[in-house]
């Protein structure tokens, strides 16, 4: 369990937009006190909208964190309404409107601000950040993130996911010694248990160190990524973090491994409906199977069937 100072937000791979429960509660008090019923609706719906999101059901997802704000919005609650607009600002990002995620970061870190809750704006501004970074736009997150740094130093605040942004920003600059430097203090300072922010800082160094050269470091790290994000459940990061292993594998001249994680992330992201990610998977494999022998049935058979299947919604019913 995560503690009280953390903001609930997701992530995206290497852009990767990251999901963390936030418990309002950080200290008992001497008398027990029975929480209003928008409260406890509201963190319900978080609850759900977070398992929905790590099983890859973004739509469900959303409609959780709709229902959080209302109930939320009707107690008057303004950390658990930041609280929702961060993270449908996320489900916006991962599906590509970063326009509309932006005005949704935007009011999370004003309300954060507001009820000078640090942790939450520095989330806030950390994942508008990474937003602006896919957009292109960097002078944008450059500001972002500069904000976000002045809360963290002023009160002394660690964030796993600022260092790991500005870290992605510096390597977009082309300064990747800095970049790397910086994914390495991170990597450092992330709590093992803390899944979200292990996995999220050994992806970036994996990646970039994939993109250097480092393919044996890099290697390492996108299994330690690989293995948080099995102990959190975050399918995406699976998917993603396997079709790296495999591109490492590749490069490496480990076919047969490399085959087996293509194959490994083809499956999950069919499960998950995502047909341009599987197309471009399937170039890899047949690239990589003019190597070596490839034993493809009935693999060939169940990547359809898995597409239907999430073409359906069954998965998320």
């Amino acid at each position: 369990m995560l503690s009280c100072s953390e903001a609930f937000c997701s992530i995206k791979r290497f852009a990767i937009v990251m999901i963390v429960l936030f418990f309002f509660a950080c200290a008992g008090t001497k008398t027990a006190t029975k929480n209003p019923e928008s409260l406890v609706s509201g963190m319900q719906e978080i609850t759900k909208g977070t398992n929905w999101y790590q099983k890859g059901c973004r739509r469900r997802a959303m409609e959780s964190f709709f229902r959080a704000f209302e109930a939320f919005t009707l107690g008057d609650h303004q950390n658990g309404i930041a609280m929702s607009l961060n993270n449908i600002g996320n489900i916006y990002r991962d599906d590509g409107d970063i326009a509309t995620s932006i005005l949704f970061f935007n009011d999370a870190a004003r309300i954060y601000a507001e009820i000078q809750d640090d942790p939450g704006a520095i989330q806030a501004l950390a994942n508008k950040a990474a937003a602006l970074i896919e957009a292109d736009r960097l002078e944008e997150a450059a500001d972002s993130l500069e904000a976000a740094s002045k809360i963290a130093g002023r009160r002394n605040i660690r964030s796993i996911s600022l260092m790991t942004r500005n870290a992605i920003l510096l390597k977009r600059k082309g300064e990747l010694r800095k970049a790397e430097a910086l994914l390495y203090q991170a990597v450092g300072h992330a709590d093992p248990i803390n899944y979200s922010d292990t996995a999220l800082a050994n992806a970036a160094l994996g990646q970039l160190l994939l993109e250097t050269g480092k393919t044996d470091k890099a290697i390492e790290r996108m299994k330690t990524a690989l293995e948080a994000d099995r102990l959190s459940g975050y399918v995406a990061g699976i998917a993603d973090d396997l079709s790296i292993l495999a591109d490492l594998y590749l490069r490496n001249d480990d076919v047969a491994l490399a085959v087996s994680h293509f194959k490994r992330s083809m499956m999950v992201h069919a499960l998950l409906g995502n047909k341009e990610k599987v197309e471009e998977l399937t170039d890899q494999l047949e690239k990589a199977c003019e190597k070596t022998a490839c034993h493809l049935d009935p693999f060939h058979q169940l990547i359809p069937y898995y597409m239907e299947k999430a073409a359906l919604g069954k998965r998320c019913d």
